[in-house]
């Protein structure tokens, strides 16, 4: 199964969002409509969806980046990933950082959902390590 880019155009939204919510652990930080409100603070989105041979799609991510100094990203990936967590593997977080043309990328994903132990564990076997830090919002 390969990752593709999905097109982030009002009408590829649309078909995003449709096959969003046919996954298991979709939230709205994942929608279109919320990778277009925070393109108004200052983050572009890249989307993604691993599809079988039937072209039916069985994993999705979105992932919110900003570029920094040098070929630094800084990337967020609210709401996690939707689908079969199985498929994201090394190839997953390659494409993420090719296609943002970056040396150094760092990715955060967040879970909103209860499985985040489980779901932790699954991404850990994948290769993928945790942050050393929390995020808080101090507001």
């Amino acid at each position: 199964m390969k990752w593709q880019i999905f097109g982030n155009s009002d009408a590829g939204g649309l078909s995003w969002d449709e096959n969003l919510i046919q996954l298991s652990g979709a939230s709205v930080f994942q929608t279109h409509s919320w990778s277009k409100y925070k393109k108004n603070m200052g983050w572009d989105s890249l989307k993604l969806a691993a599809k079988d041979s039937n072209g039916s799609t069985k994993a999705m991510i979105q992932v919110l980046y900003q570029r920094r100094i040098g070929s630094l990203v800084l990337a967020w990936a609210p709401g996690g990933m939707a689908g079969d967590l199985e498929l994201c593997d090394h190839d997953l977080r390659e494409r993420i950082c090719k296609t943002l043309g970056s040396h150094k990328t760092y990715l955060r994903v967040g879970f909103l959902h209860t499985s985040h132990g489980e779901k932790m564990r699954t991404l850990i076997a994948k290769g993928w390590s945790p942050s050393s830090h929390r995020m808080n919002a101090k507001i």
